[in-house]
Formats: structure tokens, sequence, C-alpha cells
């Protein structure tokens, strides 16, 4: 679809997140999204998370980033690290 997408996890040891992640081809549902909401990547980021938590009760993030530069982050875990910066965007955004 010409975007490119990106998903962080923290994990820990005894943490199932990863698996509920891959239980819902999270990347590839966030892209498909994506394609259905006229490459909104807000739009897929939320549609993501929501789904995740919604079939498998599970938790995570992805940061989107469509084919325009404009970019969407959507999480469910606390103090989910993320940080992009776009060829529009004077400096990175951080937040955490």
């Amino acid at each position: 679809h010409g975007s490119q997408t990106f998903f962080f996890l923290k994990m820990k040891p005894t943490s199932l997140l990863g698996e509920n992640i891959i239980k819902v081809v999270l990347a590839k549902t966030v892209i498909d999204f994506l394609a259905e909401n006229n490459g909104d990547p807000q739009r897929a980021a939320d549609a993501g998370i929501s789904l995740l938590h919604k079939k498998v009760r599970g938790t995570g993030g992805v940061i989107v980033i469509g084919k325009s530069g404009k970019v969407g982050c959507a999480f469910s875990t606390p103090h989910f690290a993320r940080a992009y910066l776009t060829s529009e965007m004077p400096e990175p955004f951080v937040g955490v």
C-alpha cells in the first residue's frame, strides 16, 4: 500500500503481550485499516489497538506512518515509549 508501519512492544519475561499481537496479526491488520480509512494513520492505529483489545484483551502500541508522511500513534500500555520524526517536523516527537 506504499506505507510503512512500525510497532513497538514493551515486554516482560512473563508477558503474553507479544502472543496477543501475533494472534491478531497486528502489523498487517493496521495496514489493512490504513487502506480502509483513506490512508489516515491515526484512524488505522486506533482501529488496530481497539481490535487488539476486543479480540484478545491484549495491550500494545503502534506507530503508523502513512504514504503522505502523516503519523498516527495509538497504545493501550502504560508508559508506551514512542518517538518519531518526519521531514516536516523541526524536532522529533518523544513521549513516554
